[in-house]
């Protein structure tokens, strides 16, 4: 459920120092967190996010969690407030297991047809995942002319984060390489290629999880072959820099705590906030005279919501089996009044109606020639935070009065149903 338009309610903030900005940014956090929750947003997290395109040296995104799913995957820990969607997160690299016999030298196999580390695993019994290298050709900047080719080198059981990778590179884009591509680069098949005599690339990274392995399995460059027992650094040249290239995913441990176990859930961006530090006030020449008699560039931070993405969050917290349950703070009527007979209880209903509109009460009166049942269910599907039935009792004065989120139901008069608002 999304607009078709996207609208943001903007803020900035501009301060003398480091130490403004940061607290500009704490202080914009505190306020955001507060809107939400005032907006019906029961479980809206903020968690560290890649600042993209915009920059900066901080930023946090505001992700409300959806029970129908999301966006954007949200990797929070079990034990403390970790929390970052999926391109920022990071954690503790699962040790591997060691080698069963340190006297074997490398070799290479048969290995026909077998392209990924499941089926490997499945050949080679006696390895698992991480004692194996696999080796992902990309091409960086594929939308420009001076487009070009690197490896990435990571532990089998891991995958590669893409943001990290192209913050790594400073590039404008990375994507991984086509087929006919890794056939040009490797002389192989996809799935066969490996850091030993791979030379048509600019650049192989590795990742941190692949620092001090010992007797692995990789790639040959050689279409139905991967090599056995290799030692990095001897069988192939150790590289100078190693780098954080992981994704981190459920079950890992926290890099914070280092105890809890990392989960994945679905979340909706509903804001971002950014330390932009100096970079932009340097360039446009933002500038304030100091107490010293000097120029100095302002430090900035600028503060996004999503104001037409609140709807869609909102909804996904907030609705059962029956349709939408409005939060009373930004429901499009707080109140709908459903005459059972409307043709008989038309004086009645109008009154109500008007007096609800007379003390200010957003009202929806459902005057349509319809069977209750009817009714009933499209006021559910609207949502209402409450109903009030005009039924049975209506020449009594009674009416029933329901709330729509707990369903719970009482019989009131009408002049107390009235004063309820």
């Amino acid at each position: 459920m999304r607009g078709r338009e996207f609208d943001m309610s903007d803020a900035y903030s501009f301060d003398r120092n480091e130490e403004g900005m940061r607290q500009s940014f704490q202080l914009f956090r505190e306020i955001y967190t507060k809107i939400f929750a005032s907006v019906g947003l029961s479980n809206c997290i903020s968690v560290q996010a890649d600042s993209g395109a915009i920059g900066g040296q901080g930023s946090a995104e505001f992700m409300a969690i959806s029970k129908e799913g999301g966006e954007d995957i949200l990797i929070t820990c079990s034990y403390c407030n970790y929390g970052a969607n999926a391109e920022k997160s990071d954690s503790l690299i699962p040790t591997p297991t060691l080698p069963v016999d340190l006297s074997r030298t490398m070799h290479v196999d048969h290995t026909p047809n077998t392209k990924t580390v499941e089926e490997l695993c499945q050949l080679f019994p006696e390895l698992d995942a991480t004692r194996m290298i696999k080796t992902i050709i990309f091409t960086v900047n594929a939308e420009i002319e001076n487009s070009y080719e690197i490896a990435v080198c990571i532990r089998g059981d891991l995958e590669i984060n893409l943001a990290k990778l192209t913050n790594v590179l400073g590039a404008q884009s990375v994507i991984p390489a086509e087929a006919s591509v890794v056939r040009e680069v490797t002389g192989a098949e996809v799935g066969f290629a490996g850091p030993i005599g791979l030379k048509n690339v600019r650049q192989i990274l590795f990742d941190q999880s692949t620092k001090e392995l010992t007797h692995i399995l990789c790639g040959l460059n050689r279409t139905d072959y991967h090599v056995l027992d290799v030692m990095p650094g001897k069988d192939f040249e150790a590289p100078e820099m190693y780098h954080n290239l992981h994704l981190a995913v459920s079950g890992h441990r926290c890099i914070e705590c280092q105890q809890g176990e990392l989960k994945e859930s679905c979340g909706i961006e509903v804001g971002h906030i950014f330390m932009l530090q100096t970079a932009y006030a340097e360039k446009m020449g933002a500038m304030y005279l100091g107490e010293d008699g000097k120029q100095h560039a302002i430090w900035m931070g600028c503060y996004g919501i999503g104001t037409t993405r609140l709807i869609q969050a909102v909804v996904s917290q907030n609705f059962d089996s029956d349709g939408i349950i409005w939060p009373e703070s930004i429901a499009p009527f707080q109140v709908t009044i459903v005459p059972t007979r409307y043709d008989q209880q038309r004086e009645l209903a109008n009154d109500l109606y008007q007096r609800l509109k007379q003390k200010g009460v957003s009202v929806l009166l459902d005057d349509r020639d319809e069977k209750p049942g009817v009714k009933f269910k499209d006021a559910d599907l609207i949502g209402c935070p409450w109903r009030i039935t005009i039924g049975r009792k209506a020449k009594e004065g009674i009416v029933e009065f329901r709330n729509r989120r707990t369903k719970e139901v009482i019989e009131i008069a009408i002049d107390d149903v009235v004063a309820k608002f």
